[in-house]
């Protein structure tokens, strides 16, 4: 059971059993629906419910329904014994009086909000959506529990009086021989409960028309009853009947004895709101329950009193009627009037016969409030008590649970008639009590000032249900009118609800108290402790939301007071957010964009104020507004700086991009989603996505036309700080698990588990390292036979090929065994088939009809199919040990809540569904939450790893990558997965491949795929060799340089979270005020200390090398691979062979590798590091690692931090000491200097000034150093000597052998030779030679850019 709903707090649904299912709002799909049927549908999707239940009632049919149940003149006839023992016959008219009105006034009140929400639920719903929402779901549910008590104990009552009314008969019949024993009333209850059940469940569809007719014999009966009654009995005197009171309580005074006694002639009234429960069955029932319940009070009513002044006239002896043998007053009167036993029998028999049928209507009543508060989970066994049955299209279960709890009632009868009565007497304190709840909120929300209830012509898609707008229904009394009627609803129901408790006489004994009190003393009481202890644990969504506030500071709020329809919020000096509302009525829920916006402190800023201006001035910009309507002239923004210009409202601002959701089937270029980096300086986002409810679901957003909610990102040029102010209102990048930096394996391809481990264990015996195992959809079944009977596409399942995969645990076993992550793809979109494991168990949650065989439809805003889709479906497989899963949606962003992206929904739950699973797992299998999916919209950098899509295999979906995944950075995405290599058609082309991975290597995650085709594949043995530089020689080295990166990467990982900066950063983050920055898009940072620029065309056929134009910023770099020292500050080719990228750093920079060349499976903290250095400048690293050997779980583990600094000045690179911690033992260290070949004189040291023995080797792109092993919590110091500085580049080395092995004529090599050859010849001269010659214009790229680059040479 679960109390979160709608009414009781969250977006919650049931499903119903056959062929009708209640899974939120949805349009009517069939041809045959009529208007009405249409107009009612819609109008309950708005209330957020779906309509399954037929609506067989008109009005005619629901007015007889009303009429019937009330059943007011044959109430008066039946229950006229308290008013005349307290009151009199004075009283009882009176009395009566009173009674009328003020129902009329309730059920007045009480058909406003009908009218505004018809639904099955009445007044728990009402309460829900009038209820302040921090009360709302806590009320909802106990006055749902109210109603639910209140109508069992009506429907217990109509049958107990009916079966004892049968008793009354007989005895009349049979004075002197019968005596009425509990047995017979309890077997009579039961045979009219069996009517009732048999009307109900039997022939269901002939109910409105039983009720029609009934309404026929109630005016008839009236007729049939008062004629005789009248025409033949006494008739009494009409002063004594009007001013003669009785006081048979013998209470202190006669008033109080005429309220005690009101509540005979308020039983008369019990059932008003029977039709409110029938609003789903109902035609048009925002108009027709509320006039049906009006002429039901004015025909009832008005019939009612007639046959109260008759009675009284008619009573002779008022002691003989109310101690009547036949134990009913009525039957006695009829005697008396007729002297007639058959005829008296025969009347007798009339109100017997329609008691009989009022608990037909009060069972389907009672029954629909069972339905309806189990649905919304209000009730224990809620998933069997909402089914619906595809047959009759009745809730079956609950009529079923009402009568048999009515008929167990029953039995207590056989003890005691008291203790039954005691029962079924919360029929008025329940009811009225739920009555007085609604009322009482409607009046708070009506003269509440800040609650605005527009008309019904300004109806959004979603209204009248809680946490949305509320809404007048066509049923209202307008104004002060509808105040004043209010009032007097609410005094008269506390004036009832308080004498409902009173017993009959003054010193009641055990047999006559009114034990009214302790029955709903006890409802209440069971109902809260049942919240308290249970539902909680049941309700509280599966999925929450940490613990945040909504809003933001009260200070950071400009404006949203009484009356003002603009909303400002000053999050940050250079972000706001702008709200305009017709109504008045503001957002403060979290938003999918805006998750974080209640986080953030108030900045400084000043206001100035106005009655018709605002200005708002911050360090970063100046905003006026004229306090109207949002317009260009009325509200703009002006920022400062260098770069200051104006932003007016509705300005549509080019920025320098974000992203996008999907490279679905693209190639090349495409133009790119907003981001918040601007060269104009301002950058807008409207925030139009899903809203977070307070227990942690999703929401639609309020509707209607010209409301505005929208954030302004005010930050010149300074696009770092934009970012970072994007990341507060959003929230921050999470942490990834350091497996996922390593090289991930994927390929669309049907594996057999043992094909799929023996590719892992090639993989492994060639020392190519892998972190994460990839099986695509293939894993479970696609095309089976029992696939194409059940007419599905194949492509959603969940559940294992077995003879594919015939132990899935065993497989994924094998997986963990090899130091490898799994993750399965999954494509949700056609639901869960008939052949699925779990279709059974699914269907039985969700009350899904098996019977034919049709599949589960996949409703992802339906809670209960969320929790399902989690505890059922993927859990089977999450307990084969799958670490987490690869959402793959692309089927759009409607679902059946509107305005609801069900890619956001999937994204947000699976995450916090990893996040569950990684904390159920041993400490040691746990890691930090991951998700793989599709990016949704701003705010998606809370749930990496994004899956950008199926791309096209050619050199222009590669020249486009590097600048989508960098501007990616501008939304904060800092974590897309690409398919490197291209997924699908083009050709193959062996050097793309291998340019393509060496990008992966370069980009947040390294994951090799392709499409299902054998001629497509990425495995890297099956490229061609070619000496150490062929492409199967370069891809084997870059992906074990990825894992050698590790170290890096993971610092780089934490930075991003905590720091807001992502891994890959465009250039003019850096350098804004470069216009040289801006045309370079495929150049980027690679975390703080490396800059990339990868080639990303194919390269000279005749030079054997590619190329890209790259700028380097100011300052000295280094070549990362070569060694190359270039100077800064301006464009040049760089030219690289096949086995080398451009990769480099400044001087000063530090970055650690893992110090194994040929790294194992996994991504454990390394045994030994290799420290690269470019000297030059002063320098810092910390490098951040999770001490795996602190013995607590993975996601909290403790971080271990190890310092390495280099002073150019004196020459001295430091490492060490580890703070925050210590790993558990000592690691091998070497330092790699790079562009460095001289290494005369080097020496080490320890922290206490001990020489360490060290060793100098030099290599291709500088000289390592080798330490040895440094322990924990030492120190080492390398000594370089005094200011050591780069080695000057040897353009001979670096040109002769691309010219050796270039395609050009051996003459012309031979001219060149004659310019590289003398010595100390300036590289100006050198290039000026070169430019004279005729050669190809690659090669001369390749002179001048090793003549060139470091104007030492």
């Amino acid at each position: 059971m679960s109390s979160t709903s709608h009414e009781l707090g969250n977006m919650a649904t049931a499903t119903a059993k056959g062929m009708r299912s209640v899974d939120g709002p949805a349009s009517p799909h069939s041809e045959e629906m009529s208007k009405s049927d249409y107009a009612d549908s819609e109008q309950l999707a708005r209330l957020g419910k779906k309509s399954v239940l037929k609506r067989n009632f008109g009005f005619m049919s629901i007015l007889g329904f009303s009429c019937t149940i009330l059943i007011t003149w044959e109430a008066t006839l039946v229950l006229s014994a308290q008013g005349l023992a307290n009151g009199g016959y004075a009283g009882v008219i009176y009395g009566y009086i009173i009674v009328w009105l003020g129902n009329i006034s309730v059920f007045t009140t009480l058909s406003e909000l009908a009218s505004m929400a018809p639904t099955s639920g009445g007044q728990y719903h009402w309460v829900a959506m009038l209820a302040p929402r921090k009360y709302s779901k806590f009320l909802s549910y106990i006055t749902g529990w109210l109603t639910v008590g209140g109508w069992q104990g009506s429907v217990a009552s109509s049958a107990f009086l009916t079966g004892t009314m049968i008793q009354g008969m007989i005895a009349m019949n049979n004075l002197e021989t019968y005596t009425p024993k509990p047995y017979q009333g309890t077997l009579l209850f039961w045979a009219i409960m069996l009517f009732a059940v048999f009307i109900n469940a039997i022939v269901s569809s002939a109910l409105p028309k039983f009720e029609g007719l009934i309404l026929i014999l109630h005016v008839l009966g009236f007729f049939a009853i008062l004629i005789p009654m009248v025409s033949l009995g006494y008739h009494g005197d009409a002063h004594d009947i009007f001013t003669k009171f009785n006081n048979g309580g013998e209470w202190p005074t006669q008033g109080l004895s005429f309220m005690v006694g009101l509540i005979g002639n308020v039983f008369a009234f019990v059932g008003v709101d029977a039709a409110f429960h029938m609003s789903e069955e109902t035609l048009n029932s925002s108009v027709t329950v509320p006039k049906s319940i009006f002429l039901s009070m004015l025909i009832n009513g008005t019939t009612g009193f007639a046959m109260t002044i008759a009675v009284l006239f008619c009573i002779q002896d008022l002691d003989s009627v109310l101690e009547s043998p036949t134990m009913f007053a009525h039957m006695q009167l009829f005697l008396d009037s007729t002297g007639s036993v058959a005829g008296s029998t025969v009347m007798a028999a009339i109100i017997t016969i329609l008691g009989g049928c009022a608990t037909v209507g009060m069972l389907a009543s009672t029954s629909r409030v069972f339905w309806s508060f189990a649905r919304d989970r209000g009730l224990p066994f809620w998933r069997i008590l909402s089914q619906v049955d595809a047959r009759t299209t009745v809730p079956l279960y609950a009529i079923s649970a009402t009568t048999v709890i009515a008929c167990l009632l029953a039995l207590i009868n056989l003890g005691s008639a008291t203790a039954l009565n005691a029962i079924i007497s919360l029929s008025i304190s329940c009811l009225y009590l739920s009555y007085f709840i609604c009322a009482s909120l409607l009046l708070y929300r009506r003269t509440t000032k800040g609650f605005r209830m527009p008309d019904a012509s300004e109806l959004p898609a979603l209204a009248n249900t809680s946490g949305a707008e509320l809404v007048w229904g066509p049923w209202r009394l307008p104004g002060t009118l509808g105040v004043i009627n209010n009032v007097i609803t609410c005094i008269y129901l506390i004036v009832i609800f308080f004498f409902s408790f009173w017993p009959g006489m003054m010193n009641p004994t055990a047999d006559n108290m009114n034990w009214a009190s302790a029955v709903t003393g006890f409802v209440l009481i069971f109902s809260i402790l049942y919240y308290v202890l249970w539902a909680p644990q049941a309700s509280r969504s599966y999925y929450s939301l940490p613990h945040l506030k909504n809003t933001m500071p009260s200070s950071s709020i400009i404006g949203g007071r009484e009356g003002e329809r603009f909303r400002f919020t000053v999050i940050t000096d250079g972000l706001f957010r702008y709200e305009w509302a017709p109504d008045g009525d503001f957002e403060n829920r979290r938003s999918a964009f805006a998750a974080n916006r209640g986080q953030c402190d108030t900045p400084d800023y000043r206001l100035v104020e106005s009655d018709n201006s605002i200005e708002v001035f911050t360090e970063r910009f100046h905003l006026t507004y004229n306090k109207a309507e949002f317009s260009p002239e009325g509200l703009f923004v002006r920022s400062y700086g260098k770069f200051a210009t104006t932003w007016r409202y509705g300005d549509v601002q080019e920025t320098l991009g974000g992203t996008y959701r999907t490279l679905d089937g693209v190639n090349g270029r495409i133009q790119l989603e907003p981001g918040v980096a601007s060269l104009s300086g301002f950058a807008n986002v409207n925030d139009t996505s899903m809203l977070f409810t307070d227990d942690g679901f999703i929401s639609p957003r309020k509707p209607g036309p010209n409301r505005v909610d929208s954030y302004l990102f005010c930050y010149g040029r300074d696009y770092r700080d934009a970012v970072k102010a994007l990341y507060q209102v959003s929230g921050p990048q999470p942490l990834l698990p350091r497996w996922a930096l390593g090289n991930w394996w994927s390929r669309y391809y049907e594996y057999t588990a043992d094909s799929y481990l023996e590719l892992m264990d090639t993989f492994e015996e060639k020392s190519i390292p892998l972190s994460v195992a990839v099986i695509d959809m293939d894993w479970h079944w696609v095309k089976d036979a029992r696939v194409v009977e059940a007419r599905a596409s194949g492509w959603s399942g969940y559940s294992w090929d077995t003879t594919l995969f015939p132990k899935p645990r065993k497989f994924i076993e094998e997986l963990h065994k090899r130091n490898l992550k799994a993750t399965l793809n999954e494509h949700p979109a056609d639901g869960v088939a008939k052949y699925e494991d779990m279709y059974e168990p699914m269907a039985k949650v969700l009350g899904h009809d098996t019977s034919h065989g049709d599949p589960i439809p996949f409703n992802i805003t339906d809670p209960e199919f969320l929790r399902a889709y989690f505890t059922i479906l993927l859990k089977h497989i999450d307990d084969d040990g799958v670490d987490f899963w690869w959402t793959d949606w692309q089927q759009g962003t409607h679902s059946s809540l509107p305005g609801i992206d069900p890619l956001w929904v999937l994204n947000h739950f699976h995450f916090l569904h990893n996040e569950r699973l990684q904390k159920s797992r041993a400490a040691t299998e746990r890691s930090h939450p991951i998700v793989f999916s599709r990016y949704a919209g701003p705010g998606s950098h809370r749930y990496p790893v994004g899956f950008s899509g199926d791309t096209i295999i050619s050199w222009e979906s590669l020249n486009f990558q590097p600048e989508f995944t960098a501007t990616a950075s501008n939304i904060g995405y800092g974590w897309w997965s690409n398919d490197i290599g291209g997924h699908m058609f083009g050709v193959r082309d062996d050097e793309l491949t291998t340019r393509w991975v060496q990008l992966g290597v370069l980009s947040p995650i390294m994951r090799l795929h392709s499409t299902k085709n054998r001629w497509v594949c990425k495995e890297p043995w099956k490229l061609p060799t070619g000496s150490g530089q062929g492409p199967q020689d370069v891809v084997i080295k870059f992906m074990r340089l990825r894992h050698r990166l590790l170290p890096y990467l993971h610092t780089m990982n934490r930075r991003a979270a905590e720091h807001g900066e992502p891994l890959i950063q465009p250039i003019y983050w850096e350098y804004p005020e470069r216009s040289e920055a801006y045309d370079v898009p495929n150049q980027y940072y690679f975390g703080s200390q490396l800059l990339a620029a990868p080639i990303t065309s194919p390269q000279n056929r005749g030079t054997k090398t590619g190329k890209v134009k790259a700028w380097l910023p100011p300052g000295t770099w280094v070549d990362f691979f070569t060694g190359v020292v270039y100077d800064g500050n301006r464009n040049m080719w760089l030219t690289r062979t096949l086995d080398k990228t451009p990769l480099l750093m400044r001087q000063g920079a530090i970055v650690p590798l893992d110090a194994c060349t040929e790294c194992s499976n996994g991504a454990a903290n390394p045994q030994g590091f290799e420290v690269v250095v470019v000297v030059g400048a002063d320098g810092h690293f910390d490098i951040l690692e999770e001490d795996e050997n602190a013995g607590s779980d993975s996601v909290k583990a403790p971080w271990v931090a190890t310092s390495i600094s280099f002073n150019q000045r004196h020459g001295i690179i430091s490492i060490g000491p580890s703070r925050d911690g210590e790993l558990a033992s000592p690691r091998s260290w070497s330092v790699r200097l790079l562009g460095v070949r001289t290494c005369n004189g080097i020496t080490a040291s320890t922290g206490n000034g001990s020489l360490v023995s060290v060793s100098t080797t030099p290599v291709e792109n500088g000289t390592v150093v080798n330490l040895g092993r440094i322990a924990p919590g030492d120190t080492a110091n390398v000594h370089l000597g005094h200011n050591p500085q780069l080695s000057i580049n040897d353009p001979e080395t670096l040109i002769y052998p691309i010219l050796y092995d270039a395609q050009v004529g051996i003459q012309l090599k031979e001219e060149i030779d004659k310019i590289i050859s003398p010595k100390d010849v300036p590289a100006t001269i050198r290039a000026t030679q070169a430019a004279a010659l005729d050669m190809d214009e690659d090669l001369r790229h390749i002179l001048n850019e090793f003549f060139l680059a470091d104007s030492r040479t």
